[in-house]
């Protein structure tokens, strides 16, 4: 259909069989000659016309309350958010076309299917029924047009503080793990490049005593005989191993780093709170040579060391973080177990609930109020600091799918000790990612085969 004159609103349109097709919006009506050729393309059951099954377009069907989708996370839901908006004005819509007949109120709706066409816009489909029984169900089409499309260039004037002059500062908190810390310290190296991206690596070492560890490194030849000398010399050990792969790194990669020890037991909160102290205090128990800190308002990256990205996702990082308007809330792809490194069906899925992973300013996350440091344990930290974003900032949570940012497999223990809630989002995220369905079915099949084969002998 012809697109609309740049004056026109993209206000919903109404039709209802059998009666003749109505224009319940005045100023719509009166817009352009263009708009009844796109009243009169929008009668049609499909308005994209599709040559293969994969091209054929799916309705979503709802109810008076819920909303029964083909998507793989919600196939069934409330309504919610700007969803909720939507579909009770389209059904109220719907109600004021009917009530030259009856009363908007007698009409209730009993269904719905609704899809959006890429190149089109949305269609409704309305079922109503008459509460008194008097008048036969009657049927609404509702068509929304997009409006034509408006280019903006450098959206949220990005380029005002410059994005590609400014420092990543990656925090990541650590407790054992040398071997893949290792492993995120070269990786972030590579998406770095030689200088081409400013990025600085901060690392949190969870040990016994912050104190007593940073002093016996410092004097390597002093003996301690207390009681905690045998945990004093293990975080010794981690802290000196540590720091020789950080060294180790920086010469090959030049990549600048710095290392805070932390004294307690894991907590990723605690961590990545105690890692923008360092920033902002200027404070660290090690650091390469060519390490600096913060400027006023740094920009943040709270990391894991089971991630793998490129340049690509550094870049996006920069652009999609955008002080006191945008905070970055990438969605990353999550490998099966065994799985290759590449974005695929068989390979994992989207983390679509993970919000673990942020690119955001100091000054918004401190607007924020941060990171509850009284959530101990795995998980649940991150969910906290996603709704205060959601719910007390002024700036846009921008969440994307990123196609280059991986989260590897890694086994996973979910302490009896975390408090029911963070059990249940463990051992959730424990299975979730073992595998998809088809592999998991083969497994099982095998096992039930090889049980099989055992008995039979």
């Amino acid at each position: 259909p012809p697109a609309l004159p740049a004056t026109s609103p993209a206000a919903p349109l109404l039709h209802s069989t059998p009666h003749a097709a109505t224009v319940a919006n005045s100023t719509a009506a009166a817009a352009a000659a263009g708009l009844l050729d796109c009243v009169k393309a929008a009668s049609k059951p499909a308005l994209f016309h599709a040559y293969t099954p994969r091209d054929v377009l799916i309705w979503e069907s709802f109810d008076g309350h819920l909303v029964y989708s083909n998507s793989r996370l919600y196939k069934v839901s409330t309504y919610y958010g700007a969803h909720k908006k939507e579909l009770e004005g389209i059904a109220l819509r719907g109600r004021a076309a009917l009530a030259k007949e009856a009363p908007a109120g007698l009409w209730t709706l009993q269904h719905g299917t609704r899809i959006s066409d890429p190149l089109f816009g949305n269609v409704y489909e309305l079922d109503y029924s008459d509460k008194a029984g008097r008048l036969p169900a009657r049927r609404i089409r509702i068509t929304q047009p997009l409006s034509p499309s408006i280019a903006i260039a450098d959206a949220y004037n990005a380029s005002a503080y410059n994005a590609a002059a400014t420092t990543v500062h990656v925090i990541v908190p650590l407790s054992g793990r040398l071997a893949q810390l290792e492993r995120f310290a070269r990786m972030l190296s590579l998406a770095a490049g030689s200088g081409a991206q400013r990025v600085q690596l901060s690392v949190v070492l969870f040990v016994a005593n912050a104190t007593a560890t940073a002093n016996a490194n410092a004097n390597a030849n002093a003996a301690d005989q207390s009681a905690n000398a045998p945990t004093l010399a293990a975080d010794v050990t981690a802290f000196t191993n540590l720091k020789a792969v950080l060294t180790t790194v920086h010469r090959n990669y030049s990549l600048s780093s710095s290392v805070v020890l932390k004294q307690g037991s894991f907590s990723r909160g605690v961590g990545l709170q105690a890692g923008i102290d360092a920033l902002v205090n200027k404070h660290a128990d090690y650091a390469t040579p060519n390490w600096s800190f913060a400027a006023a308002d740094p920009l943040l990256l709270f990391a894991d060391v089971d991630l793998a990205f490129d340049s690509g996702f550094l870049y996006r990082c920069r652009r999609n973080a955008v002080p006191s308007k945008r905070a970055y809330f990438p969605v990353a792809f999550s490998l099966y177990r065994n799985a290759h490194y590449v974005v695929g069906h068989e390979n994992g899925e989207w983390r679509i609930f993970g919000v673990g992973i942020v690119c955001t300013h100091y000054s918004d996350y401190k607007s924020s109020s941060g990171f509850n440091t009284n959530i101990k344990g795995w998980g649940e930290e991150d969910v906290d600091l996603y709704n205060k974003y959601i719910i007390r900032n002024k700036v846009e949570v921008f969440r994307a799918i990123d196609k280059s940012l991986i989260h590897i497999f890694h086994e996973k223990e979910c302490s009896k000790s975390l408090s029911k809630a963070q059990l249940e989002h463990c051992i959730t995220s424990k299975m979730e990612y073992e595998g998809s369905k088809k592999q998991l079915a083969l497994r099982l099949h095998r096992l039930e085969q090889a049980k099989k084969d055992a008995e039979a002998h």
